[in-house]
C-alpha cells in the first residue's frame, strides 16, 4: 500500500524519484526501495513525506 501511494503522489506532482529524494534530503536509491521493494521509511522520514505531500502518515501507510 505504501509503495503505491507514494508513487501515485510523486507522479501526481510530476517529480522524479531523484527530485523527491533531494527535496527531503536523501538519495534516490531510498525512494526506489520505497516504491519498488516495499520498504517503509523510518518514522521521521515518513513524517517528512507526509508533510511534503500534505497527507497524513496514516494515509501513506494505508491505514485510512
Amino acid at each position: 500500500m505504501f509503495s503505491a501511494r507514494l508513487k501515485n503522489l510523486r507522479t501526481a506532482k510530476n517529480i522524479t524519484q531523484k527530485e523527491l529524494a533531494l527535496l527531503i534530503g536523501l538519495d534516490r536509491t531510498s525512494v526506489t526501495k520505497w516504491e519498488t521493494k516495499g520498504v517503509v521509511p523510518d518514522p521521521q522520514t515518513l513524517s517528512k513525506l507526509a508533510s511534503f505531500f500534505a497527507v497524513t502518515t496514516d494515509y501513506l501507510l494505508g491505514v485510512s
